[in-house]
C-alpha cells in the first residue's frame, strides 16, 4: 500500500480520498498480512464489513429526536464497489504490473464487485421550466436560460471563464465533472 501510494495513489485527483481508502485496507488487514496471501474469502468479508459502515455526515446540522431514532444509513454499493473493493484490485493490479508480483490465487473480481442501481437522470418538464422562469428572479435569468440552453452543469455554468471562450471558433471548452472536456 505505501509503495502503491508513493508511486501512483499520491498522484491522484483524490488523493485524500486514495489515501483514506488505503488505511483503510491497511486497518482491516493489518500490517503483516501479505498481498499474496488475500484470497476470496478475505474479499468477501472484506466487502461484507464495510458495508456494515455507516454514511459519514459532513454536515453540522442538529439533529432532532426523530433523527436520533433512526437506524444509521448504510453506505452504499457503490461506494463499497469504489473506496474498497475497486482500490484493492488495484493495488493486485499495480503489484503484478510495477512489482512482478506473482498470484497463485488472485481473486475473482467480478464475484465482488456489488450491483448498483442504474442513474437516475432527471430533466425538467416544459411545465416545471416555465413555472422556474416564472418565478426567478431577473438576475437569475441569464444565467438559467444559459444553462437551460447549453445542457451544461450548474458548477460549469457559473465557474465559465473568459479563458474558455473561443470567439473564432465561436466554442466554449472548459473541465467538467470527472476532468471531462465539455465543448459548446
Amino acid at each position: 500500500a505505501a509503495r502503491y501510494w508513493g508511486i501512483v495513489g499520491q498522484h491522484h485527483a483524490g488523493a485524500d480520498s486514495t489515501e483514506r481508502d488505503l488505511n483503510r485496507l491497511v486497518d482491516y488487514f493489518g500490517e503483516a498480512k501479505l498481498m499474496t496471501d488475500i484470497g476470496d474469502n478475505d474479499v468477501a468479508a472484506l466487502v461484507a464489513w464495510r458495508r456494515g459502515h455507516d454514511v459519514k455526515s459532513h454536515k453540522k446540522a442538529k439533529a432532532d429526536k426523530a433523527e436520533k431514532t433512526k437506524p444509521p444509513k448504510l453506505v452504499s454499493p457503490g461506494t463499497v464497489n469504489r473506496s474498497t473493493t475497486e482500490v484493492l484490485k488495484k493495488l493486485f493490479t499495480f503489484l503484478k504490473t510495477k512489482e512482478r508480483v506473482r498470484f497463485d490465487s488472485e481473486p475473482e473480481w467480478k464475484s465482488h464487485f456489488l450491483l448498483e442501481p442504474e442513474e437516475r437522470v432527471r430533466e425538467l418538464h416544459d411545465h416545471e421550466a416555465n413555472a422556474i422562469a416564472d418565478n426567478m428572479r431577473d438576475d437569475y435569468k441569464p444565467i438559467f436560460d444559459f444553462i437551460h440552453a447549453s445542457g451544461w452543469r450548474r458548477g460549469a455554468a457559473v465557474t465559465l471563464k473568459w479563458s474558455e471562450v473561443n470567439w473564432s471558433t465561436s466554442t466554449i471548452t472548459k473541465l467538467g465533472k470527472g476532468g471531462r472536456r465539455i465543448t459548446l
